[in-house]
């Protein structure tokens, strides 16, 4: 199926979620060389993304459940902008501690915004191309994950990280504001 056959919900999903994957994709190939330079370990690196995971392992069958009878356009407007926050607030955060606290409130928009975008995605499909849309939405992620990585390492190169978590979280907000301004994303209660 080609993207221009879609329906206009999926589009919007699409593209907002490709916001979001690139944007963490513009920090993630760099972020151990970030933590390094405000004095962090490789080990406490790794602590950081493993408390991302686990807050974002744990909240997101919670959300799910939560998602599965309440507007999904409320919960990933909530998820994109909690994240988009955390990514800002990290220009004025150097202690470890502090990082901690970053991760795990991108671990809570990752957790909210995800099962939410999940269901709606797939309900906005036509059910004879699910297999093909989720490729496509695959193939984004790669390709977010290709583009941020360069984008990542030439803004860190010649600007400095204060400019990438600032990029970050506009792209964030970007996609939270796309998704609320978005009437094709109306909640449809599914029993």
């Amino acid at each position: 199926m080609i993207i221009q056959n879609m329906n206009i919900k999926t589009k919007i999903l699409l593209y907002t979620n490709s916001l979001i994957l690139l944007s963490s994709s513009i920090l993630g190939p760099i972020y151990a060389i970030y933590l390094n330079k405000i004095g962090a370990s490789l080990f406490e690196a790794s602590m950081a993304m493993g408390i991302f995971a686990i807050v974002a392992g744990i909240t997101t069958f919670l959300v799910g459940k939560y998602a599965d009878t309440h507007d999904p356009k409320k919960i990933m407007i909530l998820g994109y902008f909690l994240i988009g926050l955390a990514f800002f607030l990290y220009n004025f955060t150097t202690s470890l501690a502090g990082i901690y606290c970053l991760q795990i409130l991108i671990g809570l928009g990752e957790a909210i915004y995800s099962p939410a975008f999940d269901k709606t995605y797939t309900e906005s499909m036509s059910k004879k191309h699910i297999g093909s849309t989720w490729g496509l939405w695959e193939l984004s992620n790669y390709f977010s994950q290709a583009i941020g990585a360069v984008v990542g390492g030439l803004l860190s190169q010649y600007y400095g990280f204060g400019v990438i978590f600032v990029s970050i979280s506009c792209i964030c907000f970007i996609s939270c504001f796309w998704v609320y301004f978005s009437k094709e994303l109306s909640f449809e209660r599914t029993s």
